[in-house]
């Protein structure tokens, strides 16, 4: 009778016994599981932060960069010359490749989690320290074609090749700089040769703010007495807005990298500051249709404020009103 019941009984007792022991071997896998020191040597919340941040507003500008390149393509390719039109493709293809580092940098520490060894996380991948590269690639262009443009307008003075010096001696620094990370790319050693990349920084800020200043300058000073009227204002504002933005990305690049080097935070800065170089040039291009539209009356708004908002809000509305008034008459 005893037998029958735990016969009886007995895939009860079986089943009870297999979830106690499922039990005792899942809690002895999980406390020795890999998956646990990995976590505890996982990239600092702040650093993986900085560099996600930095990597979704990187993406958006990319987006505009692409949307600028169709809109030049469909625009002005044809009426521009072969140099131009092959200088847009390249800044286009040098920002995808920028773009396409960072995410594999991405999908490095966030997805693959450095293929669960624990010292990658401290470690730079060839992603991160090789981004720099198209970066420096496009700033370098940026700044070359403005330099260019200064060296049209003033007649071709020979002082616009001071705006070379910083240019060369921070492309040669940055090149610097990418092969000590190579050598060194623990996080713990961005101590060491520290100075490099705040001197590049500070090359990099003084040649924007140079350019935007001198452009400004050099039209208020050419523009004569049609710096009364608002057209040429509207152009000296332009050129000047666009060297502060990217002068405030690499200040603040700059900054980040002197207060804590070991953080990333500087980097996610850094992803920014190239895009946002490219999208100067290419909104500049872009602008000649409305600016020609602009120039071939002045403004009756003697109010920058006023300028800016009508040309953002309805610019096609202030040309009908002046054909209106008659004063695109001929």
């Amino acid at each position: 009778m005893k037998f029958l019941i735990f016969h009886s009984t007995g895939p009860i007792y079986h089943w009870v016994i297999s979830c106690l022991v499922s039990t005792s071997v899942c809690n002895t896998y999980i406390r020795v599981t890999p998956a646990q020191p990995i976590m505890n040597n996982e990239l600092p919340a702040s650093n993986i932060t900085s560099l996600f941040i930095g990597f979704i507003v990187s993406t958006a500008l990319y987006g505009v960069t692409c949307g600028q390149a169709i809109c030049y393509q469909l625009k002005y390719s044809r009426e521009d010359r072969l140099g131009m039109r092959i200088l847009v493709v390249l800044l286009w293809f040098i920002d995808t490749v920028e773009q396409s580092f960072m995410m594999e940098t991405m999908w490095y520490y966030l997805i693959y989690r450095c293929g669960r060894k624990p010292s990658c996380f401290h470690t730079a991948n060839w992603s991160l320290i090789f981004h720099a590269v198209p970066t420096e690639i496009a700033v370098v262009i940026v700044q070359w074609i403005f330099v260019r443009r200064i060296w049209i307008v003033s007649e071709h003075k020979r002082s616009t090749y001071l705006f070379t010096l910083p240019i060369i001696s921070g492309t040669g620094l940055a090149v610097a700089y990418v092969w000590k990370c190579y050598k060194l790319p623990a996080f713990q050693d961005a101590y060491k040769l520290e100075w490099i990349p705040v001197v590049v920084a500070a090359c990099r800020t003084s040649t924007d703010i140079s350019i935007a200043v001198s452009m400004y300058m050099l039209l208020k000073t050419r523009s004569g007495e049609m710096w009364k009227g608002s057209f040429m204002r509207v152009i000296a504002d332009f050129t000047l807005i666009t060297g502060i933005v990217t002068s405030v990305a690499t200040a603040g690049y700059l900054v980040a990298l002197i207060v804590k080097p070991s953080s990333l935070s500087y980097v996610g800065i850094y992803y920014v500051y190239g895009k946002l170089h490219v999208n100067t040039v290419l909104t500049g291009l872009n602008a000649r249709g409305l600016l020609r539209d602009l120039a071939k009356e002045p403004f009756l708004m003697p109010s920058s404020k006023q300028r800016w908002q009508k040309i953002f809000t309805n610019p096609s509305s202030l040309i009908r009103s002046r054909s209106g008034l008659g004063l695109n008459a001929v």
